[in-house]
């Protein structure tokens, strides 16, 4: 005959299963080993910078990249290639349009490709304009590119539980090994 072991006045269904103390207690033992594992682990998210980018084989104006942000976040690296740059070199402008103000950088280089760190804190609304202005002589084929990370309020942010991701684990592990 089997014995369970009831909590509480609602007279759980058996929880603990075991026709003796001994297996009670082995049972009871898994039970609060899964439970612990489940206390212990965390689920992080990691959003993901978007990239903005843009090329221009003759650039209108001097511009060769215009984006504006759906919503706050950071500009945090980036980059260009020149595919013909001049001997004398050329400025890179970074502009930021906020309302009627504007937040400018500039770099000088005469490399063919340049780093651009702007770091810099984007409002939802922000204009990113990108012009290259070459100190003499013709510029043509400029390629920009960035990284954008939207703020994590603006993120969709979706909870699962552990229990969701070992099963998702589980079924992956599954259809790895008859494949």
């Amino acid at each position: 005959m089997m014995e369970t072991i009831t909590l509480g006045e609602n007279k759980m269904k058996d929880i603990i299963k075991g026709e003796t103390i001994e297996d009670k207690m082995k049972h009871l033992n898994v039970l609060l080993k899964r439970m612990y594992r489940k206390l212990q682990k965390t689920v992080t998210g990691i959003i993901t910078p978007f990239p903005i980018s843009g090329y221009a084989k003759d650039p209108v104006d001097s511009v060769v990249l215009r984006y504006m942000f759906p919503a706050s976040g950071k500009i945090t690296v980036g980059g260009a290639y020149i595919e013909n740059m001049p001997k004398e070199g050329i400025d890179i402008y970074t502009n930021i349009h906020r309302g009627d103000s504007v937040l400018s950088s500039s770099i000088w280089t005469n490399k063919k490709y340049a780093l651009i760190n702007p770091d810099v804190e984007i409002l939802a609304g922000d204009r990113l304009v990108v012009s290259v202005v070459p100190k003499g002589g013709d510029v043509s084929g400029i390629w920009a590119s960035f990284l954008w990370v939207p703020k994590v309020e603006d993120s969709e942010i979706k909870q699962f539980l552990i229990d969701d991701l070992e099963r998702i684990g589980e079924e992956n592990v599954g259809e790895e090994q008859t494949t």
